[in-house]
């Protein structure tokens, strides 16, 4: 059934309308469904609002102007979704572009870092910070007294990695 679904939104990211056909579901029921994309955008609508949210979020928090971003690269899955396209247009104000698969961008990646590391080759330094966008506490309680909760914050908000 995972399989079936997973197709008929890979269908529903280029097309208006798909059909979802599997034979001896449960009991010998077949499940014969026509979904439109309308129907898709509907279910995803809350992920698809947070991640929307989330953008602009991130935008004015790191001080971001969109106008001097040259380009917006999209990886993965998801970003065939014409609802995922129209949302991060939104926030950037100009068309993210899919050029780039998985493995060609983990490759490209790569052969940057290592021409910034090399001594021979000459290319713009680029710096990458990780940033931890959620603060990660601990709680804990002592076996002593089970009414003594002590929270400890281990990774601050904006704190970046690695860190000891």
């Amino acid at each position: 059934m995972l399989e079936g679904i997973e197709k008929m939104r890979k269908i529903l990211s280029s097309n208006s309308e798909a059909s979802i056909n599997l034979e001896s579901l449960m009991e010998d029921e077949d499940l014969n469904k026509t979904f439109k994309r309308a129907d898709l955008e509907e279910l995803i609508d809350p992920v698809i609002s947070d991640f929307y949210m989330t953008l602009k979020e991130s935008v004015e928090k790191f001080g971001i102007n969109v106008d001097e971003l040259h380009s917006i690269e999209l990886v993965g899955e998801a970003t065939r979704t014409p609802l995922v396209l129209q949302r991060i247009q939104e926030v950037f104000g100009k068309a993210p572009s899919r050029t780039l698969n998985s493995a060609d961008c983990i490759a490209r990646g790569a052969c940057l870092q290592a021409a910034m590391l090399s001594k021979t080759i000459r290319v713009a330094q680029f710096g990458v910070e990780e940033y931890n966008l959620y603060p990660v506490s601990m709680k804990y309680t002592f076996n002593s007294d089970p009414q003594k909760v002590k929270t400890s914050t281990i990774f601050a908000q904006g704190s970046s990695f690695p860190k000891t």
